[in-house]
Protein backbone atom coordinates (compact mmCIF):
# COMPACT_ATOMS: atom_id res chain seq x y z
CA UNK A 1 0.00 0.00 0.00
CA UNK A 2 1.37 3.58 -0.63
CA UNK A 3 2.00 6.22 1.69
CA UNK A 4 -1.04 8.34 2.58
CA UNK A 5 1.35 11.22 1.70
CA UNK A 6 1.74 10.65 -1.98
CA UNK A 7 -2.25 10.86 -2.18
CA UNK A 8 -2.14 14.15 -1.48
CA UNK A 9 -1.73 17.24 -4.02
CA UNK A 10 -2.13 21.00 -4.47
CA UNK A 11 -3.90 22.53 -7.39
CA UNK A 12 -1.61 25.61 -8.42
CA UNK A 13 -1.83 28.41 -11.14
CA UNK A 14 0.98 29.98 -12.97
CA UNK A 15 1.67 32.81 -15.32
CA UNK A 16 4.33 34.27 -16.81
CA UNK A 17 5.12 37.65 -18.97
CA UNK A 18 5.65 36.95 -22.46
CA UNK A 19 7.38 38.77 -25.40
CA UNK A 20 5.14 40.23 -27.91
CA UNK A 21 5.26 37.92 -31.17
CA UNK A 22 2.69 36.42 -33.71
CA UNK A 23 3.59 33.04 -35.42
CA UNK A 24 1.75 31.33 -38.18
CA UNK A 25 1.35 27.57 -37.37
CA UNK A 26 1.34 26.04 -41.04
CA UNK A 27 -0.18 22.55 -39.65
CA UNK A 28 -3.33 24.23 -38.01
CA UNK A 29 -3.15 27.08 -40.75
CA UNK A 30 -4.20 29.80 -37.52
CA UNK A 31 -1.97 32.39 -36.39
CA UNK A 32 -1.00 31.90 -33.05
CA UNK A 33 -0.08 34.96 -30.32
CA UNK A 34 -3.69 36.19 -29.52
CA UNK A 35 -5.58 36.03 -26.72
CA UNK A 36 -6.67 32.52 -26.60
CA UNK A 37 -8.86 30.65 -24.45
CA UNK A 38 -9.08 27.37 -26.28
CA UNK A 39 -12.74 27.97 -26.79
CA UNK A 40 -12.54 31.71 -27.42
CA UNK A 41 -10.29 33.38 -29.28
CA UNK A 42 -9.59 37.50 -30.10
CA UNK A 43 -7.54 39.84 -31.65
CA UNK A 44 -6.00 40.93 -28.54
CA UNK A 45 -2.09 39.92 -28.71
CA UNK A 46 -1.45 37.82 -25.47
CA UNK A 47 1.60 39.18 -23.18
CA UNK A 48 0.75 36.44 -20.46
CA UNK A 49 0.64 32.71 -20.35
CA UNK A 50 -0.81 30.96 -17.96
CA UNK A 51 -1.07 27.35 -16.28
CA UNK A 52 -2.87 25.45 -14.18
CA UNK A 53 -1.62 22.04 -12.48
CA UNK A 54 -1.46 19.79 -9.65
CA UNK A 55 1.61 19.36 -7.84
CA UNK A 56 2.10 16.09 -5.43
CA UNK A 57 3.16 17.35 -1.56
CA UNK A 58 5.31 14.44 -1.28
CA UNK A 59 7.49 14.05 -4.65
CA UNK A 60 6.93 17.52 -6.20
CA UNK A 61 6.27 16.06 -9.31
CA UNK A 62 3.73 18.30 -11.47
CA UNK A 63 1.10 17.27 -13.83
CA UNK A 64 -0.88 20.19 -15.97
CA UNK A 65 -3.94 20.32 -16.46
CA UNK A 66 -3.79 23.15 -19.02
CA UNK A 67 -2.30 27.05 -20.75
CA UNK A 68 -4.02 29.70 -22.49
CA UNK A 69 -2.55 33.11 -23.59
CA UNK A 70 -3.86 35.89 -22.01
CA UNK A 71 -3.83 39.78 -21.73
CA UNK A 72 -3.34 41.55 -17.75
CA UNK A 73 -4.15 45.19 -17.86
Amino acid sequence: MKDEWEKFVVLLWDEKLLQLALFFDKKQDRIIGFEDFDTKRNRKIADHAFTSYFKSLKKGKKMPLGYGFCIFL
